[in-house]
């Protein structure tokens, strides 16, 4: 006669080879995440430094010195500067609306033109100049 709760020890060692196969399956998806997200990581970064340097090495820095000047004339001169968080409001409209006159800029018009020949080189969305 079995006793009440009874789990005969086929059913344990299957229990037990299951849950470890679970576990080993888990742990390899963890590790194999961690390893992808670590080689992407790397590319980026090497891709990213490999533009960096090409733009800086052909950008004049004449230029962008006088494109950051004219933002910053247009900066200065603003009193609240409103997030981007208000992306979309008319407050953020009308703040966007002030730098306007830089896309007239022959020098921004270079500099953007300098800019997408390297995204379509490197196959980028864009490329900002901070």
């Amino acid at each position: 006669m079995k006793e009440p709760g009874f789990v005969s020890l086929k059913t344990k060692m299957t229990m037990g080879i299951i849950l470890i196969c679970l576990l080993i399956g888990a742990s390899a998806v963890f590790f194999i995440n961690s390893i992808s997200t670590t080689i992407i990581d790397k590319e980026y970064g090497d891709k990213a430094e490999q533009i960096t340097e090409a733009v800086a090495s052909t950008v004049d820095p004449d230029e962008v010195l006088e494109l950051k000047n004219a933002v910053l004339d247009i900066y200065n001169g603003i009193d609240k500067a409103v997030p981007s968080s208000e992306w979309g409001s008319d407050a953020w409209n009308e703040y966007i609306a002030r730098y306007d006159s830089i896309r007239d800029l022959p020098v921004f018009k270079k500099l953007q033109d300098q800019f997408r020949v390297y995204q379509d080189i490197y196959q980028v969305d864009c490329i900002y100049l901070t």
